[in-house]
């Protein structure tokens, strides 16, 4: 009996861990997101709508770890909280540096430097 339940747990955290969310994929979901919220330190929040105007963002963060060799920790610039329709929860949360490496809220790690997403971040504050 100690045996079976065992095996069984086993079994279970086998299949939890092959249901995890790669990088990847965590990014991919935010396609489906029409409302992001861009917060800045010592700014307002601001928020921009509808999928035309979140998707050309989405589209610039690409997982590439290694771009990311030789980042050094640092202030957050931006904290970006991305969802599915007004008053839902995050899909994602998402930092991105002033060097233009980002990475998952609650994560130190950083998944991807593309210095266009800081500048994609600081016209629409501009507008």
């Amino acid at each position: 009996m100690k045996n079976r339940l065992v095996l069984l747990s086993l079994a279970f955290v086998l299949a939890v861990a092959a249901w995890a969310m790669t990088p990847a994929q965590r990014i991919g979901r935010l396609r489906s997101a029409s409302l992001l919220m861009i917060e800045r330190e010592g700014k307002d929040p601001l928020r921009v709508y509808s999928k035309p105007d979140v998707r050309p963002l989405v589209n610039l963060f690409k997982v590439d770890s290694g771009a990311v060799r030789g980042y050094e920790g640092g202030k957050t610039f931006y904290n970006l909280s991305f969802y599915r329709s007004e008053g839902s929860k995050p899909l994602e949360v998402l930092w991105v540096k002033s060097s233009g490496v980002w990475g998952f809220k609650g994560s130190p790690e950083g998944y991807g430097r593309n210095r266009d997403i800081v500048t994609w971040l600081e016209k629409a504050e501009s507008r």
